[in-house]
């Protein structure tokens, strides 16, 4: 009789002890649940804060693309980037610091290359079941820095003009007589170019690509096959409209290939079709490419320096 006591006592107690691990079980997996739902819901905040900041710094870094930065464009490029960071939403409120529970500061370093903006927002999440094991909310926080760089090497596709300009060759005749692209210094300053006769030209048609679809372009590299037919893309432009131009080396004829040695920007004044399209120098619209300084050993230091003057601008997140 006293063995079967003892066997009683002891199933008693393992019965409680199983009950015991059943409750903390069953507390783990609440617990578990709670921190899952919480967190993967602050995972969510914290992805759509990331493309706010990177949105925010992106355009803040556009207002950073100048010869000289003054302090009107510092406050520019602060407000920009306030401005559409606060068009994207995290937790359905805007990412602006007028959200309560959130903050976004912009920070830059605009007077050294590479140029960069930096956009932080940390926002307060209120958690759901976490709140019954007393954690009430969450900081989720994300950082975005976009560098500007001016001088680039290689350009990305679908950017360019399928229209070449030579850097360096002098017609004997025409609007440009006696005058290079290379002579022309600053921004603004007139140019003609001349797609035809042969005496008075100094840019081609390329045959490689059609519309804006340039491949893939390394200054100083990659070559083109000049003197492609398109004469019609100039009865698209129009006064006003700006574009971006490979620019090759050399004198006609233009019928073989050139080394693409850099980029400028051009904005049509007129066009007297098809053998003309005036306009002027201006800075290079923002490129997607590669920044850096491309090795070019067929331009001589007056072609250098008018490349170096205006060279393109590439902005991209490095952080």
């Amino acid at each position: 009789m006293k063995f079967r006591y003892v066997r009683k006592k002891v199933r008693n107690q393992e019965g409680a002890i199983s009950a015991v691990l059943m409750i903390v079980l069953v507390l783990v997996v609440v617990i578990g649940a709670a921190f899952s739902f919480d967190y993967g819901n602050g995972l969510v905040v914290k992805e759509n804060l990331q493309n706010a900041t990177d949105a925010g710094a992106l355009a803040g870094a556009i207002e950073l693309a100048r010869d000289q930065v003054k302090n009107d464009d510092k406050t520019r490029a602060e407000n920009y980037a306030l401005s559409v960071a606060s068009l994207n939403k995290a937790g359905n409120e805007a990412v602006s610091s007028a959200t309560a529970g959130t903050s976004v500061n912009v920070s830059m370093s605009p007077n050294t290359m590479p140029r960069t903006v930096t956009v932080t927002a940390t926002k307060t999440t209120g958690n759901i079941f976490a709140r019954l094991i007393g954690w009430n909310s969450m900081p989720v926080s994300s950082r975005s820095t976009a560098s500007v760089s001016q001088g680039i090497t290689q350009v990305k596709p679908n950017q360019l003009m399928p229209l070449a300009v030579s850097l360096d060759h002098r017609p004997s005749k025409g609007p440009q007589k006696n005058k290079a692209l290379q002579d022309v210094v600053g921004n603004g300053q007139p140019f003609t170019i001349v797609l035809n006769p042969q005496n008075e030209t100094n840019g081609a048609w390329l045959k490689n690509w059609s519309g804006k679809q340039n491949p893939l372009l390394t200054f100083g590299q990659d070559q083109l096959i000049t003197n492609g037919v398109k004469a019609s893309l100039v009865k698209d432009l129009s006064p006003g409209d700006r574009m971006n131009i490979p620019i090759m080396t050399g004198g006609p004829p233009f019928n073989k290939s050139r080394t693409i040695v850099g980029v400028i920007g051009f904005e049509v004044t007129k066009i007297n079709f098809p053998q003309e399209i005036e306009g002027t120098i201006i800075e290079p619209l923002i490129l997607d490419g590669t920044p850096g300084e491309p090795i070019l050993s067929d331009v001589d230091q007056s072609g250098l320096n008018f490349l170096k003057n205006n060279a393109a601008w590439t902005i991209s997140l490095t952080d």
